[in-house]
């Protein structure tokens, strides 16, 4: 099996896009793995890394090549993007409560269409907050095509290393020894639509990056692979993820734990990746990056009747949004984000880097707190 065709990774982002979601319905927190869901998106960048490592990696040489690959992330970001936020603003107006009438300024215009929103510029709203990642990923992108058209194959892997010890440092310097996360109630790693974001999301990219990397060391993927250890990893992601909401300390383990996660389930055997290979996992991850940008608008419309609900009332309404959110991610995905993408790539393609790699757009992980 080519890893270009790894489908346990569809399940897995699948997973972690309802993660995501259920982590937005506050009702939920009590159950701890939904309490820290926000570090699925940590698990998203890594799982990027990795992909695009596959599918680029090797063909990043030239300006030419470069210019071919950004226009293949922003046909793949873009549609869904913007069809979002013009939900985003129809739907807060709709359903306000007549106090206010939100509309986009010009500088958030701009940074939207510059996918700049979620950097953390001055004066620039991020309306549909969970799209902030979009932003910084599309951005590391950026910073990986140019670092690999520069870098010479041989000095790749150190300099992926680099990338993740100084931005780790970087990243717990900020939230624990700065901010004093997990004594004063934030949340560790929980850094959104700031420079801290844009560190966090670099940090998980280049260490899915690490992860292909360490996966061509066939001892090192032999014993991850193995059914009981690929098992443990997940089980232990799970708990590290649970436990971070009482251990603040341990999110800063997450994105280490889902490097080897993501290798544990590479070769696309084992338990774990047979689960993550059945019907309504692979469905939730074709769907991903819709439930991702298109929850927020939702909630909107469900978010007071989830918050007041309780009991048997808010099971239905917490299951009708869900429904909705499913239907609703299958016409975008459906009439928004295959058609915006294909006409995007029809209309400004001349290259062959995106034909060559149309078939690896079934890995993709751009989904995205």
């Amino acid at each position: 099996m080519k890893k270009s065709q790894i489908q346990s990774f569809e399940g897995l982002r699948g997973v972690a896009a309802i993660l995501v979601v259920l982590y937005h319905v506050t009702n939920l927190h009590f159950l701890a793995i939904v309490k820290a869901g926000y570090l699925a998106v940590d698990l998203f960048f890594v799982l990027s890394g990795y992909v695009m490592c596959v599918s680029y990696g090797s063909r990043l040489s030239t300006a030419s090549e470069f210019r071919s690959f950004m226009l293949a992330r922003f046909a793949r970001l873009a549609p869904l993007l913007f069809f979002s936020y013009a939900t985003y603003f129809l739907f807060d107006n709709i359903f306000a409560d007549g106090t206010h009438f939100i509309s986009p300024s010009l500088f958030d215009v701009a940074a939207t269409l510059s996918m700049t929103f979620g950097l953390g510029l001055p004066h620039i709203r991020v309306f549909n907050f969970a799209s902030w990642s979009i932003s910084t990923e599309f951005y590391t992108y950026v910073l990986f095509g140019m670092l690999w058209i520069h870098i010479p194959t041989r000095y790749r892997t150190a300099c992926a290393t680099a990338l993740v010890v100084s931005t780790a440092i970087t990243l717990f310097t900020i939230d624990y020894a700065i901010n004093h996360c997990s004594s004063n109630g934030k949340a560790c790693l929980d850094n959104v639509a700031s420079a801290g974001a844009t560190i966090r999301c670099i940090s998980g990219f280049f260490l899915g990056v690490s992860a292909f990397y360490f996966s061509k060391i066939d001892l090192f993927t032999e014993l991850l692979t193995r059914p009981f250890v690929s098992t443990a990893i997940s089980a232990i992601s799970v708990v590290i993820i649970s436990i971070s909401t009482t251990h603040g300390l341990a999110a800063f383990l997450c994105p280490a734990i889902f490097l080897l996660l993501v290798i544990a389930l590479s070769t696309d055997v084992g338990p774990v990746a047979y689960f993550l290979k059945t019907k309504l996992p692979q469905t939730l991850g074709r769907l991903s990056y819709s439930l991702y940008l298109m929850h927020m608008p939702l909630l909107l419309i469900f978010g007071n009747r989830l918050e007041r609900s309780s009991g048997i009332l808010f099971i239905d309404w917490l299951s009708a949004f869900l429904i909705c959110l499913v239907l609703t991610a299958e016409i975008t995905f459906r009439f928004i984000e295959t058609p915006g993408k294909k006409f995007i790539l029809d209309k400004f393609s001349n290259s062959k880097i995106i034909s060559k790699n149309q078939s690896n757009d079934t890995l993709k992980t751009d989904h995205a707190s």
